[in-house]
């Protein structure tokens, strides 16, 4: 059942205790929240009474009966039903009205309730009221245990609270109501059902625990016992007998019995500290002396208080022996005290009769007391360690018991370190209380094994560690630290311990195992303040650092201390072997020294052990009674307990004891006196193979312990071990013998002894220790045998072992499985542990053979743990929960290590075998298992719960251990997903992984048979819950991870939950993707997510828990963070419920208003509908489902919250607001799909300009440390964010009218005309923290230092998605300081590798720096792009609105690229993001008038020509393609648009002379460099290119020539000469000529490059004469007449349209491409006429039919722009050759005339057709058609408007381009007709011959043009001219046009055209008759020729005088002016030539 979410921000009044609890136990970043404070404070009386806290008074009965209750200060409505219900309910608890107000409201979950409640109402009942009562006593335990802890968050509250809380009764009080409850009955109710009797009567016993818990941590903490309250607590135990007295013992189960014996051992622990031992032991005279003070009345000391004591103590004595034995000797220590202080300081007169009675001590004025006279203390010591009270056994159980339980899950039990602390007391007031070496040696054989499990419970760690540095000061060895926090001085506890290890270091060896239990108990609890090695290899924190460096100092305190040990007890012969007659080799006087005590001196070596000697000299005491046997001698000489250990465990390695033939043989060496002694045998016997065994498992213990708390002495250790000529191998071969050994099976028929686990175990892990510093023996050992880890081959499958294997490994591993406790497999998987990291730090210096050694052995272990221990142990049988958590917990994370090299792996197969083990197990389609994956998704789709019934039950070990597998498995399960994304998406792969489907799949759960009952955590039969409070219904895993984000948990916990779910959101949104944007039947969409959350109603909970917790203040921040970012998930990849999350709503409409017909619209708006229609109307509404309720609270409503406090988290929690910033962000990515739902937030200005605000905030100074650099990036990050969200609302206001108006625009635009703003924000979002100096810096370091570490190899995997949060900013940003850590380990530990420590710190500072600039540079190029797309998207609204701004940015910004001194990769892709802002604002920059730019654009040609000069940058290297990203086609664009907006602000030189000279020469300068970069450019995109097919490529070489061309027409281009010097020094032309003539194809007919090429000379042609004149030079005719079109164009093949898809060819357009490069070079070198006679009359032979088919057009042939275009190419080349035919140096025989006059035969038929076309404009109209869709399309929509087609734009832009090409063709008629010349010199210099134009008024469509062709072409533009202006706008063509070749169509330039046309028709008409009357053959004819020339003449006179009538509109005065001169003139010649 899921508990109810509690934000810490939920009010006060509507907190229950249990929420209260929770708060309190899962504190806030910033300690207590404000709500449980204040309910704690407001409910201050209840904390007073715990024990009753909800006591009824008459009061709230007479409010109930009035039906209104107080509540939290607020008056209740409570209706009569619910009234009775109230009653019952308080007279079953006994609970006041308000408390059962609550529980039934509680349990009825808000609905009405008769006047009887359910059965299961009762349940929900009870368990609120029971939880009620538990959370109020947990609080007060809370408080206690907090007010001495200044580091605990409660602290605060404690101190204010506490002692308003705790009163002189009130632990008095607490002890009643305890001694009560153990007689307290049940209702008559419950009685009936055993399970409700059961469950009550658990509850009472947990209470009477808890209540001593108060009683202990007052006197433990706050307010130390007094005499009074000691007498109360024994008189406690004695009314209940230790609990033991209970009303409901026969409802007991055992976890019940089990929890009264601990209320008995807490009852002896509440006694013990009650007696307040440590503060005694610190007194010396408690009593005063007579006369002085006297004692208070309250102490334990006053007369009174210690008669009733003790008279308690000994009715407990009387009462029970054993449990009475521990408080007897506490007392008697007080007695002691008492005693001392009487005896040594006079007994005061209140105490004579106490001392005469009890004391046995007389007053002084009696006689003196008897020598047989014995203090009662001593009686009573005697007594309690006396066999029979069984006082050591007594310890042991409560030292053992789950009070003080030493699981592995330390500190699980909140008070432990309390209760061992007095335990403590106890067992150290011991030694002074008695001479411990009075005890018998059982008794101290059970104060040692007391002692021994006391100090290896973890929570004593700070006690062992404490020990340890006092041995360091008293042995003098430099390891204590002066500023350490350990207490130094010698307190009585530490002396009392010190004694106790002393006795037995004084008889060690001899007994060997005291000294060795102590020793491995002291270092055992050490390493409880060690985390554990999982946690160590995820990081540790500086806490964790200073732990571990205490645990070393104390491992280097144990070495020293055994290392040199003062004194060694040995037995010595006392007589030589019978056989022989040496003599004793010490010798021994009759009477020790009175000094020093020596009898014994050496006079020989004694061979003690195999390395342990005795030196001649040595001299010792005698221990043993004198002239008994055998004689144990203590010498004095310093000796190494270290060489003994390895003997010992060398010596169970060998087996059986040697044979006395053996020892005969060893001791006949000694018979001559030999100075050296040596002897196999050891100084000690053990009497029995297990007293053996479990002495040699301390050895190994203590070694293992020693080099876990500081794994540096493993060398300096094994060396000491082997000083005596011993090798390091022997020592780790020894250990494998006894694993040999002890893993062997027994095959002595007899044997029935277990095997050895704990040895077993605890060898398994000193070989893991020993690992790192010996891996060479290690892994070899493991690699030659399968005793550990058989070969997969033979194994028996998932939890079965085959014969082969059950052979190797049966008795360990099957007896543990009987036992149910797995000490040997948690040792096995910590081995398997180390093996995988310690291949992983020694990585780099191992050689590739010995790697594969390492992978064998992995591959091994790892399968044995896939196969038989992680599917199967969910089935196996464990003594405790803790455990089997642990053990899971383990698997997990030795998988999540494993997995760390997989995101070294680029692809899954590239992986080590070890890492394919793992993800095959998990990933691979063939090797994933629904049995392999159970084990980790059952842990997670249990859910919170389990943990959290584990606490309310106080199994606390278990609920720790569950909580840590539960945030191991989401370590693990996030690795995988992100393994998963990174290496095989499900959106590439198409098919989603087992993975996934169980994650995702709403019958996932039931594949892997989870269940959340409570049987499931260990609770067997045990009704932990009622009927009523059980889950209706499994879980699903997305729920269940759901609630961890909301659980009251590990932060850690919830924030890896978070991450969770947002992976798996993102997955299934890959699944969707992969099936084509269907709904994957593997993974779930919208619907089925939701399903997967618990259907609409878990929805709604949890994305309403969700948002609590991202709304509260006082949660952490990266929980808050985690929250967002999964919501931004719902909302990227499940559109339903991302609406919800959005809008509120699960639909953007109303589904009943759908279902529901509305009345028909012809009834009218008043009509009634039909009975027929109501009755649809009805079954509509039946049949509706309920629309879903509309959340109460929004996503975007939460984060609107935040966004209106941005300031406050800007400065305090800048992550939260980037997380909330890019919620908006994914929000906004999909605002399409929410229709006008969030149109009302739009509409708010002021949301638009704090998003402004953010986007142009100042993120400050960059800091250097870690938190500062993370919380910069965060605030750069969301500036970004800020700047995107702006630019995708700009973005859909564009899509709408009016987009000017949207506030989003009007907000920024106001900020974007401030200019200081502006600057402001481009200065931050172009600023880059690039160091490429750090950079180089480090990866030279770690070459030169590591020469085998590749650093790039060890990135963190990248973000596969923006929400998964793979990098986080800060030092583990980019490089994994873990895994360079680990193998940089390697070569230190490597002795092969010579690594100074401050290379190895300065690598992993210098790599933390490292990830902190990259963390930087990340941050500021996401806002450069963001701030790139915003300026983008807003461009056009900017460029109306305030361009001005752009001119100061934009040259900003390209100063700053300029002036940019850093290279390198990263800072080229920094610059490119500057490079697009830059180009952004040059366009922005064209709205800006041309007087206001003229500046800006100046100063920008300067700034793009320093850039083309940057060192860092150098664009040329892009160009090449040897940068990366390329950039130069951005800075082409620049400067393309740059140097276009200069010509339209500055367009001729004229007007360049203005600027004034100095920016003129600077600018020139910049110009001319620009244009050498861009000609070099051209000529690398050439060379490229013709080494290449290339799209991209092309693309460039379009750009570049574009560029070119522009900088060649602006007016500061500099002179010809200068660049063409470049140009051939470049040898580009060559360059540019061989890929036109070797032109590739990309596809079937479509050259690449040519065009761009032709392009090019075009530009060079009509820049300069001098350019063009070098053109032909270099070969340009050459190329134009050779080239793959060549044999096309000669044959006159080239078709103007396609046949396959009606387009036009590329072919043609290329064609048309060299007409016009032809053209223009005629253009500019028509004056040399051997260039046209040799060049261009080839080119027209060569080309001669495809230049006729483009002349042959007719009036019925179809008319395309492209067929005009090409047209009019060939007219011009006509016009040129024309013009040149009548040069005077041209000879008669020239080809040019020939040519002219082939080409004016052509003409002459053109022009009777373009004139017929202009005569009939609808004819003309009827003949366009288009080639291209855009052309298709625009003349089918001039088709479908309804007009006439000939008054369209495109009828119109044709009328206009054949007027021109008549133009065109008449002009070169009267070239080559010199009509000049006719008109103006005397008839004897006419060329009479070119008189072309037929001399008739007829005209013939089939004939050559005549001057009626010309005078209905003069009559056509006379109309034309003649026609009024329209003042209406004529029809124009849209911008880009459609037709991008034909003019624009105009009046005025139609106007122009015609009137050009008339002048030049009646000019060649005039002047055509002129030549005729001048022709001999004419004036040969007859008259009626001459009388047709004068009809000619005349309608020529006729046309001319009409043209002079003409006024031409817009016409120049002076244009107006030469035509009516030309007209004048022409009339006057027509005349007298006619």
């Amino acid at each position: 059942m899921a508990g109810p979410v509690v934000s810490s921000a939920s009010s006060d009044s509507a907190l229950s205790w249990a929420q209260a609890l929770v708060l309190l136990e899962t504190p806030a970043v910033d300690g207590v929240p404000p709500s449980p404070s204040t309910f704690l404070a407001r409910n201050l009386d209840q904390l007073k009474r715990p024990h009753h806290a909800f006591a009824r008074t008459d009061q709230g009965k007479a409010q109930l009966a009035t039906g209104k209750l107080q509540v939290a200060a607020k008056s209740v409505d409570v209706a009569k039903p619910e009234q009775a219900v109230v009653l019952q309910v308080a007279d079953r608890f006994d609970l006041d009205e308000t408390a059962a107000l609550g529980a039934v409201r509680s349990a009825t979950r808000g609905k009405s309730t008769g006047e009887k409640l359910s059965e299961d109402e009762w349940d929900r009942v009870t368990a609120w009221v029971f939880e009620e009562r538990m959370a109020l006593l947990q609080v007060v335990a809370l408080l206690l245990r907090s007010h001495d802890d200044p580091s605990s968050p409660c602290y605060d509250l404690a101190v204010d609270l506490v002692p308003q809380i705790v009163s002189d009764s009130f632990t008095s009080t607490l002890l009643s109501a305890f001694v009560s409850r153990t007689s307290q009955t049940l209702p008559d109710a419950v009685r009936p059902s055993p399970t409700h009797s059961l469950f009550w009567t658990k509850q009472l016993v947990r209470e009477q625990k808890t209540l001593l818990e108060l009683v202990f941590l007052v006197y433990y903490a706050p307010r130390p016992a007094d005499g009074a309250e000691l007498a109360a607590v024994l008189g406690a135990i004695r009314a209940t007998e230790w609990g033991q007295r209970q009303e409901l013992f026969g409802y007991f189960d055992a976890e019940t019995q089990a929890l009264v014996r601990e209320v008995g051992d807490l009852l002896t622990i509440v006694a013990l500290e009650a007696h307040n031992l440590e503060a005694a032991m610190e007194e010396e005279y408690p009593i005063g002396a007579p006369g002085e003070e006297v004692v208070d009345a309250q102490s334990v000391y006053h007369p009174a208080n210690l008669t009733k004591v003790n008279e308690l103590v000994e009715a407990l004595v009387r009462l029970d022996a054993e449990r009475s034995s521990p408080v007897l000797l506490a007392w008697a220590f007080l007695l002691s005290k008492v005693t001392t202080s009487l005896l040594e300081r006079g007994v005061p007169e209140a105490y004579h009769a106490f001392a005469e009675q009890s004391l046995r001590v007389e007053a002084p004025s009696g006689s003196s007391r008897s020598a047989a006279t014995q203090p009662l203390f001593q009686l009573y010591a005697a007594h309690a360690l006396a066999p029979a009270s069984s006082f050591f056994a007594v310890l042991l159980s409560i030292l053992q018991s789950p009070l003080v339980s030493s699981s592995a899950a330390a500190n699980s039990e909140p008070n432990a370190i309390g209760y061992l602390s007095v335990l403590r007391g106890l067992v150290t007031a011991l030694p002074n209380l008695i001479r411990l070496p009075f005890l018998s040696s059982a008794q101290l054989s059970s104060l040692f094994e007391v002692v021994s499990v006391l100090y290896s419970n973890p929570s004593s760690a700070l006690l062992c560690a404490q020990f340890w540095e006092d041995q360091a000061v008293l042995n003098h060895v430099d390891l204590a630290d002066a500023d350490s926090s350990m207490l130094l001085e010698r307190t009585a506890q530490s002396a009392g311990e010190t004694e106790i290890v002393e006795l037995a270091r004084q008889r060690f060896p001899l007994e060997f195992g005291s000294l060795a239990q102590l020793v491995r108990a002291l270092c055992a609890g050490v390493s409880g303040i060690l985390p554990s090695s999982e946690q160590h290899d995820a990081g540790a924190g500086a806490s964790s650092s200073n732990d571990e460096l205490l645990a070393a100092k104390c491992a280097q305190s144990t070495f020293a201390y055994l290392a040199t040990l003062p004194s060694l007890t040995h037995i010595v012969p006392s007589s030589g072997p019978a056989s022989t007659a040496a003599p004793l080799p010490y010798e021994a006087s009759a009477y020790p020294d009175p000094e020093t005590g020596y009898s014994f001196r050496c006079t020989r070596p004694i061979g003690v052990s195999r390395s342990i000697v005795l030196p001649v000299g040595a001299q010792g005491r005698l221990v043993s009674q004198q002239g008994t046997k055998p004689v144990v001698v203590a010498w004095d000489v310093e000796w190494s307990a270290w060489k003994l250990f390895a003997d010992v465990l060398g010596d169970y390695a060998g087996g059986a004891a040697r044979s006395a033939g053996q020892q005969q043989q060893q001791q006949r060496k000694d018979v001559f006196g030999s100075k050296e002694a040596e002897t196999d045998a050891l100084p000690m016997e053990w009497d029995s193979d297990e007293e053996h065994e479990r002495d040699v498992t301390a050895v190994l213990d203590i070694l293992r312990s020693t080099l876990r708390n500081d794994h540096t002495l493993a060398v300096p250790l094994v060396d000491h071990l082997a000083e005596g000529g011993g090798d390091r191998a022997d020592f780790i071969q020894t250990l494998f013998r006894i694993l040999e050994r002890a893993l062997a099976p027994t095959t002595s028929a007899g044997a029935t002894r277990p095997p050895p686990n704990a040895l077993v175990s605890s060898l398994l892990g000193l070989i893991a220790a020993l690992l790192p510093s010996f891996p060479g023996i290690v892994w070899t050992y493991l690699r030659g045998s399968a005793l550990l880890f058989p070969s997969p081959k033979v194994s028996g499958g998932y939890g079965r072992a085959s014969t082969a294997s059950s052979t190797s490994r049966p008795l360990v591993l099957q007896a543990e499985a009987l036992t149910g406790q797995y000490p040997v497999t948690l040792a096995l998987l910590s081995l398997v542990h180390a093996l995988v990291l310690e291949a992983q730090v020694s990585h780099c210096v191992t050689p590739a053979s010995f790697r594969e050694t390492k992978h064998d052995v992995l591959a091994r272990a790892l399968a044995w743990i896939r196969d038989e221990v992680w599917p199967a142990f969910g089935q196996w049988r464990f003594a405790t929960l803790a455990e089997k958590y642990e053990l899971a917990r383990r698997c997990t994370h030795l998988y999540k290590l494993v997995l760390d090299e997989a995101t070294l792996s680029p692809t899954p197969t590239s992986a080590p075998g070890p890492v394919r083990i793992v993800t095959d197990a998990f990933l691979s389609p063939r090797g994933a298992t629904v049995a392999q994956l159970a084990p980790l998704l059952s842990t997670l789709t249990a859910g919170p719960e389990g943990i959290l019934l584990l606490r309310k039950a106080g199994r606390y070990a278990d609920a720790q251990a569950l909580e840590d597998l539960v945030r191991a498995s989401l370590a693990l399960l996030l690795r995988l997903l992100r393994t998963r994304r990174r290496t095989g998406s499900s959106a590439s792969s198409g098919h989603a992984s087992l993975l996934e489907k169980l994650c995702l799949s709403p019958a996932g759960a039931a594949s892997y048979a989870v269940t959340s009952s409570a049987a499931s955590f260990g609770f067997g039969t045990a009704p932990l819950l009622l009927r009523g409070n059980e889950p209706a219904r499994k879980p699903e895993l997305l729920e269940s991870l759901a609630r961890f984000v909301v659980a009251p948990l590990d932060r850690d916990v919830a924030v890896q939950a978070a991450k969770a779910v947002t992976l798996l959101c993102l997955a299934s949104s890959d699944g969707d993707a992969a099936e084509g944007g269907r709904v994957s039947p593997a993974l779930g969409g919208s619907a089925g997510l939701t399903t997967l959350l618990g259907g609409s109603e878990g929805v709604e909970r949890i994305v309403t828990a969700l948002l609590a917790v991202a709304e509260d203040h006082l949660a952490h921040e990266e929980l808050q963070v985690a929250i967002w970012d999964l919501l931004s998930a719902i909302v990227d990849s499940q559109p339903g419920l991302g609406m919800m999350l959005v809008t509120g709503r699960a639909y953007p409409f109303s589904a009943t208003d759908e279902l529901i017909p509305a009345p028909s619209a012809e009834k009218g708006k008043g009509a009634e509908l039909t009975p027929a229609e109501k009755s649809a109307q009805d079954l509509a509404k039946s049949l509706a489902p309920a629309p879903p309720k509309p959340l109460a609270r929004t996503a975007v409503g939460a984060a609107l919250a935040a966004l209106g406090e941005w300031s406050t988290l800007w400065r305090d929690r800048p992550a939260q607001l980037a997380a909330v910033l890019r919620f908006f962000d994914f929000a906004w990515q999909h605002l399409v799909d929410y229709g006008s739902a969030l149109d009302d937030f739009r509409g708010r200005l002021s949301t638009w300009e704090a998003f402004v605000k953010i986007a142009c905030e100042n993120a400050g100074a960059e800091p250097d440390d870690d938190a500062g650099v993370a919380q910069y990036c965060d605030r750069v990050t969301a500036k970004a964010h800020a700047a995107r969200i702006l630019a995708l609302d700009i973005q859909a206001a564009l899509g709408k009218p009016k987009a000017e108006e949207a506030p989003s625009v009007k907000a920024f635009l106001a900020a974007f005309r401030d200019s200081r703003k502006v600057t402001s924000a481009l200065s931050s979002a172009i600023a880059s923290s690039c160091a490429p100096d750090l950079h180089q810096g480090i990866f030279a370091l770690v070459h030169s230092s590591f020469p085998g570490l590749d650093l790039d190899s060890l990135r963190n995997a990248p973000s596969t998605h923006p929400l998964d949060e793979a990098r986080d900013f800060g030092q583990e940003y980019l490089y994994s300081l873990a895994l360079v850590r680990r193998r940089l380990d390697g070569y230190v530990a490597d002795p092969d590798t010579h690594v100074e420590s401050d290379t190895f710190a300065d690598v992993v500072t210098q790599t933390a720096k490292l990830n902190l600039n990259f963390s930087l540079l990340e941050a500021q190029i996401l806002d450069t792009r963001s701030w790139r797309q915003l300026l983008e998207i807003v461009s056009p609204l900017a460029r109306k609105d305030a361009p001005a701004v752009a001119a100061t940015a934009a040259s900003l910004v390209a100063r700053e690229v300029a002036q940019e001194t850093r290279a390198g990769q990263v800072m080229t892709t920094v610059q490119a993001e500057r490079l697009s802002i830059s180009l952004t604002l040059v366009q922005i920059l064209g709205g800006v008038g041309a007087e206001k730019s003229k500046g800006a654009l100046l100063d920008l040609v300067s700034d793009l020509s320093a850039i083309f000069s940057s060192d860092a940058l150098e664009p040329l290297e892009s160009v090449a393609r040897r940068s990366t990203p390329t950039f130069h086609q951005t800075l082409f664009r620049s400067v393309y648009l740059v140097f276009r907006q200069l010509g339209d602000a500055i367009p001729s030189e004229a007007a360049s002379a203005a600027v004034a000279g100095e920016q003129r020469i600077k600018v020139m300068t910049a110009t001319e460099m620009l244009l050498r970069d861009m000609l070099t450019a051209t000529r690398d995109i050439l060379m490229l290119a013709r080494a290449s097919k290339d799209v991209e490529l092309e693309q460039d070489l379009a750009l570049v020539v574009a560029v070119v061309s522009q900088i060649l027409k602006s007016p500061f281009c500099p002179p010809a000469a200068v660049w063409l010097a470049h140009l051939h020094a470049l040898d580009l032309l060559r360059c540019a000529f061989d890929v036109f003539v070797y032109m590739e194809q990309l596809e079937p007919g479509r050259p690449l490059y040519a065009q761009h090429v032709l392009d090019l000379c075009l530009a060079f042609a009509t820049s300069s004469p001098r350019a063009a004149e070098q053109l032909p030079l270099d070969g340009v005719m050459t190329a134009l007449t050779n080239n793959a079109l060549t044999s096309a164009a000669e044959a006159g093949a080239i078709a103007l349209v396609s046949p396959t898809d009606a387009s036009r060819t590329p072919q043609h357009e290329l064609w048309t491409s060299m007409l016009a490069l032809v053209v223009a070079l005629v253009a500019a070198l028509g004056a040399s006429t051997r260039f046209v006679e040799q060049d261009v009359t080839g080119f027209v032979r060569l080309y001669g039919l495809q230049l006729v088919h483009a002349l042959s057009w007719t009036s019925s042939t179809p008319v395309t722009a492209a067929g005009l275009e090409e047209l009019s190419a060939v007219v011009a080349l006509m016009h040129g050759i024309a013009r040149s035919s009548v040069a005077p140096s041209l000879a008669p025989s020239s080809p040019v005339v020939a040519v002219a006059g082939v080409f004016v035969e052509q003409s002459l038929h053109l022009l009777q057709h373009l004139v017929y076309a202009l005569l009939h404009p609808n004819h003309l109209a009827a003949l366009v058609e288009g080639l291209t869709p855009e052309e298709r399309g625009w003349l089918e929509k001039e088709a479908n408007s309804g007009g006439s087609a000939a008054d369209g734009p495109v009828a119109a832009a044709v009328t206009l381009k054949v007027v021109q090409l008549a133009r065109d063709v008449v002009g070169a008629l009267v070239e080559f007709s010199d009509a000049w010349a006719t008109l103006l010199k005397d008839p004897m210099d006419w060329k009479v011959e070119r008189a072309v134009v037929l001399p008739t008024a007829t005209v013939t469509s089939t004939d050559k043009a005549s001057l009626g062709t010309l005078f209905d072409l003069c009559s056509f533009c006379i109309d034309t001219l003649r026609a009024p202006a329209s003042s209406a706008s004529p029809a124009s063509l849209p911008s880009p046009s459609p037709f991008p070749t034909l003019p624009s169509p105009s009046q005025a330039a139609l106007r122009d055209a015609c009137a050009e046309t008339l002048e030049a028709s009646l000019l060649l008409s005039a002047t055509q008759l002129a030549l005729y009357t001048q022709q001999p053959q004419t004036q040969q004819r007859a008259s009626g020729f001459a009388r047709t020339l004068h009809e000619l003449g005349s309608e020529v006179g006729d046309i001319v005088d009409k043209a002079v009538a003409l006024a031409v509109p817009g016409a120049k005065p002076d244009d107006e002016k030469k035509r009516k001169a030309l007209l004048e003139v022409l009339r006057h010649k027509v005349g007298g030539w006619v």
